[in-house]
């Protein structure tokens, strides 16, 4: 149960991450400065 936990937040985590740098690709992201 702990090891299905661990592998969902580690999902939840990559998608997020995944999510904000989709975010960040997007034109007319001034905000991003590299």
């Amino acid at each position: 149960m702990k090891t299905m936990t661990r592998v969902l937040t580690g999902l939840a985590l990559v998608g997020a991450l995944g999510a904000s740098a989709a975010w960040a690709d997007q034109p007319g992201a001034d905000w991003k400065v590299n």
